[in-house]
């Protein structure tokens, strides 16, 4: 059976923090934190805001319909899911009261959104205690193409949020930044690395990093950019990176596309990980770490060809393969090394990640396997 465990609490948490709202809150790493923060009793309170450009909001009603009763009220501004969670009696703690209520009542408010656009914003995050900030523009290939609508979305989007939490005295901010400010410095990568962006990607990523120093420093709002590492796990189906990329290529019948040699090497990051250092941020009351950016990594350096070799295990443990695989021109912008340092997160934070490649692979597999057997396309 499995054993409720606690999560780290803090004065900090539950004086200010009882509703939270997350950008781009419908999208891959957004899903996977309301689904950790619902299972922690993190909070009951979710204001998500999202432009459906990439999610949809039927992926945060079957999430939350995994977990329990589910009623769904929706308005003109916007759609409200009530879940009622029925514990188990084997996760209950108890001696935390919280927890020992059946059901437990959840609230999940989704607006449709464009940060990039101000008007609006301010109605989306009434009540709202803390900000993660996850919607933005996500690509680097994307963003050469059209730099200018990379600039809109994060660059622009992210002020307009910022500016919102300062005029409605939110307390907090979470930014969620990536290694693609640094660019070419020598691996691995820590905070102290002098940035040198290569895409008008990592440009916008280190401009939001600056405003998120300058309104700390100006105003009083307590963010903190989080410098994310190659994220992949379950609910990623929307997602073009190379790890999703690859799993729905072999579902497809389809080779395995790599820019380059595939001798270039990444620091891939289980989303789990990702969720309890956002968690871990929002928590910390550490003084030293406000208006400045952590890198969230694995701090484990991989090939693009092992990563191969990983996955192309597991499609042959379940019937597919032997893989196929093409090789392009490395696209430009894109890094040929990349790991990261991550002991300021280990010092300010207390994050230790907790899943490896090998297992953290295997049950984003599982979780595309049971998709395809359900008849579900990506």
């Amino acid at each position: 059976m499995k054993k409720w465990k606690p999560v780290r609490r803090s004065f900090v948490l539950d004086k200010y923090y009882y509703k939270i709202a997350v950008t781009g809150g419908l999208g891959f790493i957004g899903l996977n934190c309301l689904r950790y923060w619902i299972d922690h009793s993190f909070a009951h309170q979710f204001i998500v805001i999202d432009d459906f450009s990439v999610g949809n909001p039927d992926d945060v009603s079957d999430m939350l319909a995994e977990l329990g009763k589910l009623e769904i009220q929706a308005n003109v501004a916007m759609t409200r899911y009530v879940l009622h969670r029925h514990w188990n009696p084997d996760e209950t703690a108890p001696d935390n009261p919280r927890l020992n209520s059946s059901p437990e009542k959840v609230c999940v408010d989704v607006y449709k959104h464009d940060v990039a656009q101000r008007e609006g914003i301010e109605l989306s995050l009434a009540g709202a205690t803390a900000v993660v900030h996850l919607a933005g523009q996500t690509g680097v290939v994307s963003s050469i193409a059209d730099p200018t609508r990379d600039m809109e979305a994060n660059i622009r989007g992210s002020l307009n949020v910022l500016e919102v939490c300062r005029k409605m005295r939110i307390p907090r901010f979470i930014f969620s930044s990536s290694s693609a400010p640094l660019g070419t410095c020598a691996p691995p990568a820590c905070e102290v690395s002098v940035p040198h962006p290569l895409s008008p990607y990592g440009a916008s990523k280190l401009a939001v990093e600056g405003y998120c120093s300058a309104y700390y420093s100006s105003f009083g709002v307590k963010t903190i950019a989080l410098r994310f590492s190659n994220v992949y796990g379950p609910r990623s189906g929307n997602k073009g990176s190379v790890i999703a990329a690859f799993i729905k290529n072999i579902f497809a019948g389809k080779p395995l596309v790599v820019f380059g040699t595939g001798n270039q090497t990444r620091d891939f990051l289980f989303v789990e990980d990702i969720c309890e250092a956002i968690t871990a941020a929002l928590e910390t009351d550490n003084l030293n770490i406000f208006g400045m950016p952590i890198h969230i990594a694995s701090g484990v350096e991989t090939t693009v060809n092992s990563l191969i070799g990983k996955i192309e295990n597991l499609a042959l443990s379940s019937g597919f393969g032997p893989l196929t695989v093409i090789h392009e021109p490395a696209r430009a912008g894109e890094m040929e090394r990349c790991f990261v340092d991550i002991a300021k997160a280990k010092q300010t934070l207390g994050y230790f990640p907790k899943w490896d490649l090998d297992r953290g692979l295997e049950k984003t597999w599982r979780w595309y396997l049971q998709k395809k057997e359900q008849g579900c396309a990506y």
